[in-house]
């Protein structure tokens, strides 16, 4: 896919659908410790997780959306995860968290992929 012309950025994601506050939401697990998906977010604050925290990003629409934004805790699956950052993603309208892909998977129960990409 990456030597296909014009394309600038690639990266694997899976992502999981949940509920929070009775909201429908989407947990993705991107590779975010590889240079080409931070060049494909642009953060508007906070910074990016580690790889093996309770930490993510939220997107602009989900943060306005819940009211919460970097420093609060927010508890999906079971578990508290801290907000860390908050990214712009003019795609969707859903509440979007991304995490580490290798956090994603010791964390995330998996039953069906929503989307492999």
């Amino acid at each position: 896919i990456s030597a296909v012309a014009g394309v600038e950025h690639v990266y694997r994601s899976v992502s999981v659908p949940t509920t929070l506050r009775e909201e429908p939401v989407t947990i993705s697990g991107v590779d975010l410790d590889i240079a080409e998906a931070k060049k494909a977010l642009t953060l508007l604050e906070g910074a990016f997780p580690k790889d093996s925290l309770q930490a993510l990003l939220i997107n602009e629409a989900g943060s306005r959306k819940l009211k919460v934004r970097v420093g609060d805790n927010v508890e999906l699956l079971g578990k508290q995860w801290s907000i860390i950052g908050v990214y712009k993603d003019f795609t969707r309208e859903m509440t979007t968290f991304l995490l580490p892909m290798t956090t994603f998977v010791e964390n995330v129960p998996v039953r069906g992929y929503e989307t492999l990409s």
